[in-house]
């Protein structure tokens, strides 16, 4: 998302413009990068939209990810990983 702040695509903006596009790029970003909340959610929360953010659409790919793996997202595999770093 880096190059999209480049002035290849922001340099004929104005500063406001320009700062309206890096936020909304970042936005973007931030939404690609969540690979827990619910998609559909986070649309709605951007929209100011109300959503309790516990609510899962259960369609999008976070929420069919968090459904597969039954809590294992959040599982702690601290001794698993020190055991495999010491060998």
């Amino acid at each position: 998302f880096a190059r999209y702040k480049d002035d290849f695509y922001l340099g004929k903006l104005g500063p406001e413009a320009r700062a309206v596009s890096e936020a909304s790029i970042e936005a973007l970003r931030h939404f690609a990068g969540d690979a827990i909340r619910c998609r559909r959610a986070a649309i709605l929360d951007f929209f100011c939209e109300p959503c309790s953010s516990s609510w899962r659409c259960r369609m999008c790919d976070n929420c069919h990810s968090v459904s597969a793996h039954e809590g294992d997202m959040e599982r702690d595999y601290t001794v698993q990983a020190k055991m495999v770093l010491q060998v």
